[in-house]
């Protein structure tokens, strides 16, 4: 039954009217119309913890923890409906709306109901519970095991003192205490399970040799199977390392073999070192594995500030400057490294991500030093045929991206008139290079 909130106090159905919920509200008060929450009648139905025993002793010795508690299925879902409101106002028709079923059913749908109901029940049952069974299941079940083993072979009706050929009659354990009974029982299974030996008395029975053999093929497993686990959560964390070490041993049995010098041979290792630092990836096989979108955020990361440092790369629109940055070839040089000679040819320019390279005119004197972020050889770019006019060499180990004129001309020949402007920047500087090493 769905009515407006006036018609409802007032009792005249016949004109209804919509009316906002705080003038329901105020009416409802001044009317002192009192509703009570419906009741839900369930049958009581009684909850009982059983007798839960936790011992640790033996059928001489048993220690009882009993814990008995009654809870009713009616109480919990007393205290989640508990919280039911006693009407509602639906915001989408403007009305109160106070029957028991659709307060119910909006309570159970889009109310609290679910966490009531979890706040309600007795969680403590199923912790205690949960504690005295992982008592029995991690402490007692070898050590019991090879307790009752001896015993069950003696007699299958009532416990009975086991014959002198069992492990038991050592130390006379029969007439002692269940915790003394119960720590024995535990160093002779640990120490078969571990392989260890036994404590004093070896089994001379079958059964005793047959439970012996047992636990040692168990605990052989069990220890196979921790160091196989182990040795794999090792590889899988130091895979990277591991691939390094194995091309390293193949790099240093390679120039063994080829007799290389010694000296060349520790250029070689400081290459890799300063190439995988350690850790060997392929980098081709990651990159293949990205989308295309991925590639060039990696490559702007990299190269974009490399790019934008060049003089007459500076007004090149970002789709340009990302599509240079696509073809650029990463190198790296070692120390005394000649990167560029005086008087060849040139065809590629070079950008510095690390290192340091000094310049040298054709007389072999130094002029300066470029590090990290500089750039040279762009003159290569737009001059064909062009003849170097210094030496460039690796003052430390250096990581260089190369871009080479063919590729440039490729990307560049869609914009002819960003194409003559650098070319014309790059003429001017050229023209300015030159009087400087006729002065």
């Amino acid at each position: 039954m769905v009515v407006s909130a006036a018609n409802y106090i007032t009792g005249n159905l016949l004109w209804p009217r919509r009316v906002y919920a705080r003038d329901a509200r105020r009416e409802h008060a001044r009317a002192n119309v009192k509703l009570s929450t419906f009741k839900l009648k369930f049958k009581p139905k009684k909850i009982k913890i059983l007798k839960m025993q936790t011992f640790l002793g033996y059928p001489n010795d048993l220690n009882n923890n009993i814990l008995t508690d009654d809870y009713s299925v009616s109480s919990c879902l007393q205290k989640a409906f508990s919280l039911l409101d006693n009407l509602y106002f639906d915001k989408a028709h403007y009305t109160v709306v106070m029957e028991p079923k659709k307060i119910m059913k909006k309570y159970i749908r889009h109310g609290t109901f679910l966490p009531d109901l979890l706040g309600s029940l007795p969680t403590d049952i199923i912790f205690i519970k949960t504690w005295q069974e992982n008592i029995v299941t991690r402490e007692l079940w070898q050590s019991c095991f090879y307790w009752i083993l001896p015993i069950a072979m003696t007699s299958m009706y009532l416990p009975k003192q086991p014959s002198e050929d069992y492990w038991i009659n050592e130390f006379n354990l029969w007439e002692e205490s269940a915790s003394s009974q119960y720590l024995h029982s535990l160093l002779r299974s640990i120490s078969i399970f571990l392989s260890a030996g036994f404590t004093h008395k070896k089994p001379k029975t079958s059964a005793d040799l047959s439970l012996v053999i047992l636990f040692q093929i168990v605990g052989t497993s069990v220890i196979w199977n921790i160091i196989a686990r182990v040795n794999q959560l090792y590889k899988g964390a130091n895979s990277s390392k591991i691939k390094y070490q194995n091309i390293i041993a193949e790099v240093k049995q390679y120039m063994k073999r080829r007799q290389l010098p010694y000296l060349t041979q520790c250029r070689i290792i400081n290459y890799y070192e300063f190439c995988f630092k350690h850790q060997y990836f392929c980098e081709r096989e990651i990159l293949n594995t990205l989308s295309s979108y991925m590639r060039q955020e990696i490559g702007m990361h990299t190269c974009r500030k490399l790019v934008e440092n060049v003089t007459f790369f500076n007004n090149l629109p970002l789709l340009l400057i990302t599509r240079i940055v696509d073809i650029l070839k990463s190198e790296i040089f070692l120390p005394n490294d000649i990167i560029v000679r005086v008087n060849e040819s040139g065809d590629c320019m070079y950008f510095i991500a690390s290192g340091t390279v000094a310049i040298y005119t054709s007389t072999g004197k130094e002029v300066c030093h470029l590090e990290d972020g500089a750039h040279f050889g762009e003159i290569a770019l737009v001059m064909v045929n062009e003849r170097r006019v210094a030496s460039v060499v690796a003052v430390e180990i250096c990581e260089l991206y190369r871009l080479d004129r063919a590729d440039f001309a490729r990307t560049i020949h869609p914009y002819p008139m960003l194409w003559e402007q650098i070319k014309k920047i790059a003429i001017e500087r050229h023209e300015r290079t030159t009087i400087l090493n006729i002065q």
